[in-house]
């Protein structure tokens, strides 16, 4: 069984199409999830809202079919040890690289950094640190600081089909060593933000261009 996780509909678009999807979860929020539910209602794909980890371990107790696959990609809920024990691999995109902006507000941290790039990076959840797992695979896009936040944040979505077929050829691939083990990385000495002040945050995503955090 394939589950896909999250509000990125490119995601779920995309692996839809390449492998199908048995069911879609998402968090119980209105404005980001009504996307993925229009897409779902009109491919006729099961899908169910949760509030918190306690449903997911609900869901995942009543399916009496393997989860073989599990893509996740904007979703804000920590996963309890029992959902991830019962899937076989479950991987999350993460918005940011894993060594510099782990956590919350991956782009906009980059960008009030002076960072040359932003990314987008595959890695595994086989427990429950946040944005900790083995890397499947990172893209590093340069930030346009001549732009406002928005324009670089809609290109790195831009890329998010691309990185789920990426993955999807990984799964599919008939020696799968490399998508199952991934590549270690320096978990300990890496950056972790847990949020960013609201006030930074807005100034930011309100920028008309990102000149002034240009190092």
């Amino acid at each position: 069984m394939v589950l896909f996780i999250g509000h990125y509909l490119e995601v779920l678009e995309k692996l839809d199409d390449l492998l199908g999807v048995d069911y879609v979860i998402v968090e119980n929020q209105q404005k980001k999830n009504k996307d993925v539910l229009k897409y779902c209602r009109s491919q006729n794909l099961n899908f169910i809202t949760v509030k918190n980890s306690s449903d997911l371990d609900r869901f995942i107790s009543d399916e009496d079919k393997e989860v073989d696959l599990v893509l996740v990609a904007s979703f804000g809920i920590i996963f309890n040890e029992n959902f991830i024990d019962q899937c076989e691999h479950i991987i999350n995109i993460h918005p940011g690289n894993l060594q510099f902006s782990r956590g919350r507000h991956p782009l906009p941290y980059m960008i009030s950094k002076g960072y040359e790039f932003m990314s987008l990076t595959a890695h595994r959840i086989d427990d429950r640190k946040i944005d900790a797992g083995n890397i499947l695979i990172e893209l590093n896009i340069p930030i346009d600081y001549k732009k406002d936040y928005n324009y670089n944040y809609k290109i790195l979505r831009g890329n998010l089909k691309f990185l789920t077929e990426k993955i999807v050829e990984f799964y599919s691939a008939s020696d799968s060593s490399r998508f199952i083990k991934g590549y270690c990385w320096d978990v300990e000495n890496s950056e972790y933000h847990a949020t960013m002040e609201p006030e930074k945050l807005k100034k930011i995503l309100n920028s008309k261009n990102l000149r002034t955090y240009k190092k």
